[in-house]
């Protein structure tokens, strides 16, 4: 399993240094990467494939280095996700799971419930939708706020449930949880590491010349790479951790 994202951060992008879009596995290892390099123009479009916007086309790139016909599986947030994408995905033998905007919904958004009509049924609904010609399933859920995720491969049956704090009972109470929410969250957050693991022992450099901070990150990121393969390597010959460098 797989999952894409931006390694400058989550919620707030870095005024500074570059961005890298990256696929990352859920360990942390990152095992392809795309340098953004500015607005393209229309003669760099060339190779863009049309109807699923500038972040499906980074997801599309950096899938080009897979293996044919492997089942892999994609992560990735609303940024990036949009319909079309994943049925040119599901094409390749390739699924997916992402949360959705709800602008990139496209009919799907009339036949789903409203937001007042889930809140009437309480923390935990969730109502879905299935596309008849790609076979996509649109779910939408009920946690603090409306969550919308769609995927290529998996439908809306019941996962296992969630632990919320209840302001209103004073306790923690148990949610039902739909299975593609479950997986999301078990397999996103893989871009999240990578960087967090980047930022911990991060080289100082005075430069201002752009390819000195490209081969900084590189450096930086064939060590982390190196770090989190040997301990998946001492794990898997049962070395105590304690017994690690």
């Amino acid at each position: 399993s797989w999952e894409l994202g931006e390694k400058n951060g989550r919620k707030k992008t870095n005024k500074w240094g570059i961005k890298v879009w990256a696929r990352c596995e859920r360990s942390g290892i990152l095992y392809d990467f795309e340098i953004y390099t500015g607005r393209k123009t229309k003669a760099d479009d060339v190779d863009e494939v049309p109807d699923i916007l500038m972040g499906g086309n980074v997801v599309y790139r950096l899938t080009r280095t897979l293996k044919k016909d492997q089942n892999y599986k994609l992560y990735f947030d609303n940024f990036f996700s949009s319909i079309n994408l994943l049925v040119l995905l599901k094409k390749e033998n390739i699924w997916a799971i992402c949360t959705a905007r709800q602008d990139r919904l496209a009919g799907a958004k009339k036949q789903l419930s409203t937001v007042k009509e889930l809140k009437k049924k309480g923390r935990g609904a969730a109502d879905y939708v299935v596309d008849s010609n790609s076979g996509v399933t649109i779910v939408q859920w009920l946690d603090n706020n409306v969550v919308h995720l769609m995927s290529n491969f998996t439908g809306s049956d019941l996962g296992t449930q969630a632990k919320r704090w209840s302001k209103k009972e004073k306790k923690f109470i148990h949610i039902n949880r739909p299975r593609i929410v479950v997986e999301f969250y078990i397999y996103m957050g893989g871009v999240d590491l990578m960087d967090m693991l980047l930022a911990t022992y991060r080289i100082r450099q005075r430069t201002i010349k752009n390819y000195m901070h490209i081969f900084y990150y590189l450096l930086r990121a064939s060590v982390v790479n190196g770090c989190l393969l040997y301990r998946r390597h001492q794990d898997q010959v049962m070395k105590p951790r304690k017994h690690q460098l």
